[in-house]
């Protein structure tokens, strides 16, 4: 279990400093500052989060904290991807049957169910968000780009779907 929620952590970190890449937005090299307490200047990714709540993607669990140790949702991350990609208009109707209307979340589970990168009529936002579903979100949003290299990641099968 514990192996588990470091991959999550992993995960949501990583969606966090992609989100840098695509957007293309210029970092600076000063270390960055946050509002966040549990945000030290000095972390790997202090200045990830610092570009994340300038560009809108998030604002924190709460004014003062980020919770950078805790696992991501499944809402979380798409809504973080959502944000990311300009919170563009939803123009298809809600087709899950468990998000409210007023879900925070409510407009990015459309518009994720509208690009095809989720599916169904159940979005089921509070599970656990996996390192493999969050590449996988990012890899549909892009396009399904096809790897310009072969990868040899030993704990990946060939056939995932992430893969």
């Amino acid at each position: 279990m514990k192996k588990m929620m470091k991959k999550l952590l992993s995960g949501c970190m990583a969606l966090s400093m992609a989100m840098g890449l695509l957007l293309a937005s210029p970092v600076s090299a000063a270390e960055p500052e946050t509002a966040f307490d549990d945000v030290e200047p000095t972390a790997y990714y202090a200045e990830a989060v610092a570009w994340a709540v300038e560009n809108g993607i998030t604002s924190g669990t709460s004014d003062t904290t980020f919770s950078p140790n805790r696992v991501c949702t499944t809402a979380e991350i798409l809504t973080f991807l959502y944000r990311a990609a300009g919170s563009p208009e939803v123009i298809g109707e809600q087709p899950f049957s468990d998000v409210n209307g007023d879900a925070y979340y409510y407009d990015a589970a459309a518009w994720a169910h509208e690009k095809g990168i989720v599916a169904g009529d159940v979005f089921n936002g509070s599970a656990p968000c996996t390192r493999s579903a969050t590449v996988t979100y990012m890899w549909l949003f892009k396009g399904k780009p096809v790897p310009e290299e072969e990868t040899t990641f030993n704990d990946v099968a060939s056939n995932a779907g992430y893969a």
